[in-house]
């Protein structure tokens, strides 16, 4: 059995190896040195900063990274195929799951084994979840609005969840007197939820929906303004309450989160359908954003970044509604 297991982890690695070194083909070179910039970057930052070993640490780490893994999603068919053979669905997510760890290893090693331990008994838990057959409850949000599409389809279920732990998390840091920990969960946990809610991948039929670009911008700006504001606005009542001393930067993470959630909307559908070429320039977008917001001078050029990224987002909207209009005649 464990022979059985290896190879079939060996083959699914060979696999990903494949698809890894074609997508690197496909990729402008550009566009791999921004990413190899970037990956240097990240890793010397993680082995700089120093995170004290205690069991809130590694709840932490357990969270961060099953919330990482459930990023992670497989087509249907791809599912499919893999549930055909014994153990290679889950052996496929424990590859995935064992590649996030990485930033938790530079972290710190012990950070890096609990991320582990963690992979396996989520990938487990994936594959075992998928071999169940699938029944689907339509539970309505609390948190969107009820005519947001993007914002309903396929989070719904997390989304509770993740405000859920936010809150919680703010709890435990005014129990401790941490205000840092509640304002890095507040912010850093929204605009992940948020991001994640964003960047979940539809087809270009979602798009083809809307009459004009007009449309489509007003309507997912609005969306995802009203919806940030709907997510946050309890969190930031009861931080309020809980930090009534900090009621400025309260209302500064806040207006930070929108204009982030803006920035990966723009960016998602500036370069969409390309979502290998976003899931590189978003990164980047948020190492010039920290890079500005360094400087009061800094913050001058948000405006003008913003106007070029809008212009390519309605672009690229207008393009692809064009190309349907003439496929369609």
């Amino acid at each position: 059995m464990s022979s059985f297991i290896y190879k079939q982890i060996l083959l699914i690695f060979r696999l990903k190896r494949t698809i890894f070194i074609r997508l690197l083909k496909q990729m402008p070179l550009p566009y791999i040195a921004f990413l190899f910039v970037l990956a240097t970057v990240l890793s010397y930052i993680l082995l700089k900063i120093d995170v004290p070993t205690m069991w809130k640490s590694l709840l932490t780490v357990a969270v961060a990274h099953t919330f990482l893994c459930s990023q992670v999603q497989y087509r249907s068919e791809k599912v499919w195929l893999l549930k055909q053979y014994s153990y290679l669905l889950f052996c496929s997510y424990t590859i995935d799951f064992v590649l996030i760890t990485i930033p938790f290893f530079l972290l710190n090693p012990i950070f890096g084994i609990t991320a582990c331990v963690t992979a396996i008994f989520y990938a487990a838990f994936r594959s075992l979840l998928l071999q169940k057959p699938k029944i689907s409850i339509v539970v309505p949000s609390p948190f969107f609005v009820k005519s947001s599409f993007l914002w309903h389809a396929q989070m719904r279920y997390l989304i509770p969840c993740a405000w859920i732990l936010i809150l919680i998390f703010v709890i435990i840091g005014h129990l401790n007197d941490n205000t840092n920990l509640a304002f890095v969960v507040f912010g850093g946990g929204t605009f992940l939820a948020c991001v994640a809610t964003i960047f979940q991948s539809e087809k270009l039929d979602f798009i083809q929906i809307y009459t004009d670009e007009k449309q489509f911008i007003k309507r997912t700006i609005i969306e995802t303004v009203l919806n940030t504001i709907i997510f946050m606005l309890p969190l930031a009542m009861v931080m309020i309450f809980l930090f009534p001393d900090n009621q400025w930067i309260i209302l500064l993470v806040f207006a930070s989160v929108i204009l982030l959630n803006i920035n990966a909307l723009w960016i998602k559908y500036a370069f969409f359908p390309a979502q290998s070429l976003v899931l590189v320039l978003f990164p980047v977008s948020l190492v010039f954003f920290g890079a500005l917001a360094t400087t009061i001078y800094g913050l001058v050029l948000l405006p003008i970044y913003y106007a070029f990224l809008f212009r390519f987002y309605k672009k690229n909207i207008r393009k692809i509604l064009m190309n349907d209009e003439r496929i369609d005649n």
